[in-house]
């Protein structure tokens, strides 16, 4: 699975994967720098704020040797709730060396969990969300040869800040005479926030898949499948020139489709482990605090996801249109998430044209739900193409 995750990388031009480019904690926190002669540090870096003072008498903006912090450096959560504060009057070596003896606890109250939780929503649901709509859940078509494409745009907003995200979503699935069907995807999201670090996101996934009727009935239909998938996340700011993580994994699915020609109505379950790494080769720095870093990702838990969708489809004009309702509800199991991130629910329509046998058009609009802090739409549109 690693090499298929770096046969990805390669080839969506996303090296290096991974690395974390910031000098120490002192560079994380500098865009959020104003001020004279004294500066205040105001740093509102995703789910925290770091804020402290120091004396600049070269009006340079950094911390240079001979500076100081006046006070302490105090490092909030989300909820403004102090999540630790520094010893006082700390210089910059002082204050590395702080911040390396907490590094856990300072990336753990920045990133709760997931690298990508920065851009409002994890590598996990955007997975898992893709995985369930298309892969498990019927719509009003046949299971046959096809090619998939698809555009998507959706607005953000993460804890106040505005944020807009585009995809683009390829697919191919190939059709059986028993009616297994083998796919594959490639998902691409690209993120670019309004926040004070100017932070901007790639996501770049490859899902492989197999699907089995393992029962039929005269109108009912019993599915049987699995999946495996990698993924490379890259987050670039002021803050932090790049960082990001590999992700890889897998699951079993199963769904039940019930074809009462008026009406399809499709359910479905999933089971899914992923894993994050970030391969040490692949980081340059001698930086203690970096390496920190990286071992926070590296020791972060197994994310078990369970999600569970329903689909109802109504055929239109003989066949050649239908509208499908879609919902689909992912939870996400570990420690390291946040009690208010650990749901999500995806409700999504979308209206399908059939001009021709062979080729469909579709145009859906989506939100999600149950995110704290945390308001998601778009829009998709969306092609197939059959033989």
């Amino acid at each position: 699975m690693r090499k298929i995750v770096c046969l990805l990388c390669c080839a969506i031009f996303l090296l290096p994967a991974t690395a974390f480019c910031a000098k120490d904690f002192f560079d994380a926190i500098k865009f959020g720098v104003s001020g004279g002669t004294v500066k205040n540090v105001n740093a509102k870096l995703y789910n925290s704020i770091t804020k402290g003072a120091f004396n600049d008498p070269n009006l340079d903006g950094n911390l240079d040797p001979g500076e100081t912090m006046i006070g302490t450096v105090k490092i909030y959560n989300r909820s403004g709730k102090l999540a630790l504060e520094s010893p006082p009057n700390l210089n910059r070596d002082q204050l590395e060396a702080w911040a390396v003896l907490n590094a856990d606890r300072i990336l753990n109250t920045i990133f709760e969990g997931d690298l990508s939780q920065a851009t409002g929503q994890s590598s996990d649901a955007v997975i898992a969300q893709k995985n369930f709509s298309e892969q498990i859940l019927e719509k009003v078509n046949p299971t046959v040869n096809e090619f998939k494409g698809a555009l998507e745009y959706e607005n953000l907003d993460v804890l106040g800040e505005t944020a807009n995200a585009y995809s683009a979503l390829f697919g191919y699935n190939w059709g059986f005479d028993s009616g297994a069907t083998l796919g594959l995807m490639l998902p691409y999201r690209y993120t670019q926030m309004d926040d004070g670090p100017s932070s901007k996101s790639h996501f770049g996934g490859l899902n492989l898949y197999f699907k089995y009727p393992v029962k039929k009935w005269d109108k009912v239909t019993w599915n049987l499948g699995a999946d495996a998938f990698g993924s490379v996340y890259m987050l670039t700011s002021d803050a932090v020139d790049l960082l990001g993580n590999l992700k890889y994994g897998g699951g079993a699915f199963t769904s039940l489709s019930l074809d009462l020609s008026s009406v399809l109505i499709s359910a479905g379950c999933e089971y899914m482990l992923s894993d994050a790494n970030v391969p040490g080769s692949l980081v340059d720095t001698d930086d203690p605090f970096i390496d920190k870093a990286v071992g926070y990702v590296n020791n972060l838990s197994t994310v078990q996801t369970v999600s569970y969708g329903l689909n109802i489809g109504v055929p239109l004009a003989g066949g050649k249109a239908a509208v499908n309702l879609e919902a689909v509800r992912s939870q996400f199991i570990s420690d390291d998430i946040p009690d208010d991130r650990k749901e999500q629910t995806t409700a999504l329509v979308s209206v399908a044209y059939r001009p021709t046998e062979t080729f469909e058009l579709n145009l859906g609009a989506h939100t999600v739900l149950e995110l704290t802090d945390i308001d998601v739409w778009g829009l998709t549109l969306g092609t197939v193409f059959r033989f």
